[in-house]
This record gives C-alpha cells, structure tokens and sequence, in this order.
C-alpha cells in the first residue's frame, strides 16, 4: 500500500530534486527546514552521510 501526503504537505513548494522517482516537498523558516521525502523503489543508493532523519513508513 502506498502512502499519500496530505494535501497540507503537497502544497508546500517542491524540491528541485534530479533523481527519477523522488520527490520532496519544503518547509522553511529561519529557524527550521523540512522535506517530506516520497520515494519509488529505486534499487539501492550509494554509501553517504547526512544529518539525523526520521522516516514514516508501513
């Protein structure tokens, strides 16, 4: 099953992101920013870092 943002997120602006199946969507302040990560199966990604995540999922 996959899972839908609601319309509240998929509002927001979109993030310019150059990979085939991903999307985000931005939330920004001074003091904050938000993506709302959708991915499609992709296969796998390579090795990287980056800061704390959360992740919602089934």
């Amino acid at each position: 099953m996959k899972f839908d943002f609601p319309e509240l997120i998929k509002n927001l602006p979109e993030a310019n992101i150059p990979f085939k199946g991903v999307k985000g969507w931005i939330s920004q302040s001074d003091d904050h920013q938000v993506v709302f990560m959708e991915l499609d199966a992709i296969g796998k990604v390579a090795e990287h870092k980056h800061g704390a995540q959360w992740e919602l999922g089934d």
